[in-house]
């Protein structure tokens, strides 16, 4: 029986473009392809390399990528001699996989490992919080083919205890991402999600403030100076800017650019979701553009001074670079965001707490821009959903809809009041 190894890489690449390796098993001129973990840039992979030599120098991972590799064929000819006159490809891929041998906890681990080399850090470390919950809660050492749908039901309703709904819903979609990964990969025979019903979204009260609210946090002021300082300004400056363009996101905010401001407008690209999103700046908020506009600075300079610009992680400008930055330039990257985002938030809850205002995050300036757009939206023709859609960045009507829903509580008291005739 004619039977070769050998690697092989992705034709197609990933959301964040990279190609994942393969181990190519031929028998018979039959071909079974078994997926690594290992993903690389395809300027990276040498499809005529010398044995042992598969990635180029140029990488800088290359040795432990290539002894890996390596070692993933040294295994395969090991399994087929074991398994000699039965050695189909689909039994020597059985072989390798081993899934009756792996444990949920194991598998969970390559997972996390993967996410952390495909995408954002932030992104990353919420999947592993919610993975690793998962595999404390079901009993230990268990394995992979052995969680069942009465399992992850079980999990459910241990989740739907604690949380909210919608909460629920996105953990067990995180959870089923994996289990898909492994059925697709053979791993397992069954997947155990295919009779899992979500929980249904309910809807969430979001917090909101009024324009007066909004009033009140600016022009709050101290009674001890001490108080006052550079975090306090820029806590509220940033919030206002937010509020007055769609609410942008904190993160988004802190890492502008000089070049996302041009011609009276702001360009830039949304971290969550990838999408450009383009707004006229308001004249409400040039004193505030023109305090942090430095004349000297580069364009690709981060706008507003909260992080470095000798760092290493400045250069990588879009969602796609940022998910490829190495792993220790996104920890470095994501430890610094988190470090002045918890600044700016406390900022604003000190404030908060003088102006007698209870609830106020900086995800609150966009809550509070979307209440405003449904509430004038009702008194001027002009103002379309698709507008307020496009100043949100949502990708769909249907989304925007049910966030301006989740204010909409007059309309729901207004209905309420009709149905009795007052």
């Amino acid at each position: 029986m004619s039977t070769s190894f050998n690697i092989e890489l992705s034709p197609r690449p990933n959301r964040e473009g990279l190609y994942t390796i393969y181990l190519r098993i031929t028998v018979r001129r039959q071909h079974k392809r078994i997926k690594t973990s290992i993903l690389i840039e395809k300027k990276f992979y040498n499809p005529e390399a010398e044995y042992g030599r598969w990635i180029r120098k140029t990488h800088a991972r290359s040795r432990q990528i290539n002894e890996a590799l390596v070692g993933i064929l040294d295994q395969a000819r090991s399994e087929y001699e074991g398994l000699g006159s039965v050695a189909s490809k689909e039994a020597i891929a059985k072989k390798i996989l081993n899934p009756d041998k792996l444990t949920l906890a194991d598998y969970m681990l390559q997972c996390i490992q993967e996410i952390f080399n495909t995408t954002t850090y932030d992104h990353a470390t919420q999947c592993k919080c919610i993975l690793n919950q998962f595999v404390a809660f079901l009993p230990k050492d268990i394995l992979l083919t052995e969680v069942t749908t009465y399992h992850i039901n079980q999990y459910k309703v241990h989740l739907l205890r604690k949380n909210h709904a919608n909460t629920a819903r996105h953990y067990l979609k995180k959870i089923g991402t994996q289990f898909r990964r492994a059925y697709d990969n053979d791993l397992i025979t069954k997947n155990p999600y295919d009779k899992i019903e979500y929980p249904k979204s309910e809807r969430c009260t979001r917090k909101k403030m009024s324009d007066a609210e909004i009033d009140t946090l600016n022009n709050v002021k101290a009674q001890n100076p001490r108080f006052m300082g550079k975090w306090d300004e820029i806590a509220t400056e940033l919030y206002y800017f937010s509020y007055l363009h769609g609410g942008i996101r904190l993160g988004d905010m802190v890492q502008l650019r000089v070049k996302d401001f041009q011609n009276g407008r702001l360009t830039y690209e949304m971290n969550k979701t990838g999408v450009v999103k383009s707004i006229k700046i308001r004249h409400e908020a040039q004193s505030i553009f023109d305090k942090y506009c430095n004349p000297d600075a580069l364009p690709e300079h981060y706008f507003f001074p909260l992080l470095d610009n000798d760092a290493p992680y400045s250069r990588f400008i879009t969602k796609a670079e940022k998910s490829k930055m190495p792993l220790p330039i996104k920890q470095h990257h994501y430890n610094d965001m988190s470090r002045v985002k918890r600044r700016i938030n406390a900022w604003l809850k000190r404030k908060a707490l003088l102006g007698e205002l209870e609830g106020v995050t900086f995800h609150t300036a966009r809550h509070s821009f979307a209440d405003k757009a449904r509430r004038m939206m009702k008194e001027k023709k002009n103002i379309t959903i698709d507008g307020i859609r496009l100043m949100l960045g949502h990708s769909s009507l249907a989304t925007t809809q049910r966030y301006l829903n989740s204010f909409d509580l007059e309309g729901q008291d207004d209905a309420h009041d009709a149905i009795f005739g007052d």
